[in-house]
């Protein structure tokens, strides 16, 4: 069946939006300019004794609209009913995805050790969500309920917090604790590396698929860090913001042939960021021996230097063009202006 919210008020620009509506259900998110349905879920970044590895656990609201459709059955429809936060639900056998890089939507891990983790994250964590059928009053009406939980808006001075209610709601089918069996398969959790400054999958010794099993200049894997990763003029190589640079690299004669990386570093994190091909400054094939212009365009300031990335800085990386770069110690890149 679906999963009907209905109509949500949409919010334009020059309107100013009460905080909480429905049932104190939704709050107006300042950063995405709509109301999210707030108890969604709960995500968490866990060490290795459970415990709550950057700051608290956190609630993410949502808004809940057919994105994918992940049953190809009859009682699945192919046209979408819910598209747009205006008019929210989810249609029997459609899902509702967030892709990666979704301004607000994320656990900042910032000042978190490196290290093993597990992220967590909880569906439903309050059950104002039915995951079963719908209650009526007599007039057929829906019967809400107040719960314990408070749905609090954020960016709002003084801040308000109201009841939030949930729909009465009979499960359909429980366990042997008395508990919804649609309950059961609510949490999920995945492994998390943290990684040093100037770090990222893209500096691992391998890819999730194992040891080369990606080669040639636009490989996202088995890179490393060019330089010495606890100076901080090898994680901010310093270039004038937004201007053309050229550098000059050499590979050693005794090297195999290597691919070069230019990446954007991070002013206010300290740190270069390991990054992919499409993401790059520059990326270049260098043959044994060779000495290759390499030119970019220095990092220019992100959001006016609101947030301290002034630009002005990158960090150099490198792999075998070919093979696995963690089977033997390359020989340096030597790059200079």
């Amino acid at each position: 069946r679906d999963f009907h919210v209905g109509a949500i008020p949409y919010v334009t620009s020059g309107t100013v939006p009460p905080p909480i509506i429905d049932h104190g259900d939704y709050v107006f998110d300042k950063c995405h300019g709509h109301y999210h349905f707030e108890h969604y879920g709960t995500f968490s970044y866990l060490d290795k004794q459970g415990n709550p590895a950057a700051g608290d656990q956190q609630k993410r609201g949502f808004c809940l609209i057919d994105l994918i459709r992940l049953a190809n059955v009859e009682w699945s429809p192919m046209a979408i009913k819910y598209f747009d936060c205006k008019y929210q639900g989810i249609t029997a056998g459609w899902a509702d995805t967030y892709n990666i890089g979704i301004p607000c939507q994320w656990k900042d891990v910032t000042d978190t050790p490196a290290g093993n983790y597990t992220l967590t994250a909880l569906v439903n964590p309050d059950h104002i969500l039915c995951e079963g059928s719908l209650q009526c009053d007599a007039n057929d009406n829906q019967i809400w309920d107040d719960t314990a939980f408070m749905t609090c808006s954020e960016g709002y001075d003084p801040q308000v917090c109201e009841i939030a209610q949930a729909a009465r709601c009979a499960p359909q089918g429980t366990d042997s604790n008395g508990q919804p069996l649609s309950w059961g398969n609510n949490l999920d959790a995945a492994p998390s590396t943290h990684r040093d400054c100037g770090l990222s999958y893209v500096t691992d010794p391998q890819s999730i698929y194992g040891v080369a099993q990606e080669i040639g200049p636009l490989r996202d894997t088995e890179f490393s860090f060019v330089g010495t990763p606890n100076l901080k003029s090898d994680q901010l190589r310093a270039c004038t913001p937004g201007s053309s640079a050229i550098l000059k690299c050499t590979v050693p004669s005794t090297s195999p042939t290597q691919v070069v990386r230019v990446c954007e570093s991070s002013v206010k994190l300290g740190c270069g960021t390991a990054c992919r091909y499409h993401e790059s400054l520059a990326n270049v094939t260098i043959e044994p021996g060779q000495t290759v212009k390499v030119p970019f365009t220095c990092p220019a300031a992100r959001d006016g230097g609101a947030f301290g990335e002034y630009g002005g800085a990158y960090s150099l990386y490198r792999a075998m063009a070919f093979g696995p770069d963690g089977v033997r110690k390359l020989p340096d890149v030597t790059c200079v202006p």
